[in-house]
């Protein structure tokens, strides 16, 4: 993008769009203990995969494609946490495996992601410039599925390493990708998650503005 802009190599260093990944590491196990007592308040058993969005219910985020695909898979759950404009749609339209949780304290995140077992951001845009959730939840070592039109798609997601990646509002695609993640890959994926992550740090991008202020002295 800025190279087709006109600015030069020398220019340029890679800072990468990152959280605190620290504020989501569960030291002490505490998140985990919660999120399966959530979970069985729910009614969900230990072997069910949960596929969880996090975020407002509104168009450029397209949770109610999500929905549509719940029917596909009656044998998993789908749960979604948060509010927004679609919230009614999307209850009229849940199947019996759809499950809602109301908006929660930024707080609570590191224990909400940990509710599902896959982290899903169908978005269509326009406006997902980069889906900061999707680092929340890779730090909480999860697997992800998002659509092409999610911006950090293209680093941050590997296809069949840490999940998938699907063509926007193609929702046989969409049913697709969902049916590669299972209980043998799952955690595989979600290790991985966590390593790509690594280095899209707080950490890294501050060496990176450092570096450039140096060598620019």
């Amino acid at each position: 993008y800025f190279h087709k802009h006109g600015l030069k190599e020398s220019q340029l260093r890679f800072a990468p769009h990152a959280i605190d990944n620290s504020r989501f590491i569960d030291t002490n196990g505490n998140y985990e203990n919660e999120a399966q007592l959530q979970r069985k308040a729910l009614g969900f058993k230990e072997s069910d995969l949960v596929f969880l969005f996090v975020g407002k219910f509104e168009r450029k985020k397209n949770p109610v494609l999500l929905i549509e695909a719940a029917k596909f898979f009656p044998e998993h759950k789908f749960l979604f946490v948060g509010n927004g404009d679609f919230e009614n749609e999307m209850k009229q339209k849940a199947s019996k495996n759809v499950y809602f949780l109301p908006f929660q304290n930024q707080s609570q995140m590191p224990m909400v992601y940990r509710l599902g077992d896959i982290y899903v951001l169908p978005s269509k845009g326009p406006g997902e410039t980069w889906g900061l959730a999707v680092n929340e939840a890779m730090a909480c070592g999860k697997a992800v599925i998002v659509s092409n039109r999610v911006g950090c798609a293209v680093d941050l997601v590997k296809n069949n390493e840490n999940g998938f990646i699907f063509e926007t509002e193609n929702l046989d695609d969409f049913v697709e990708k969902i049916k590669k993640i299972n209980r043998d890959n799952v955690k595989q994926f979600g290790k991985k998650s966590r390593e790509i992550l690594k280095d899209w740090s707080f950490e890294k991008m501050a060496e990176a503005v450092e570096l450039k202020i140096i060598k620019n002295q």
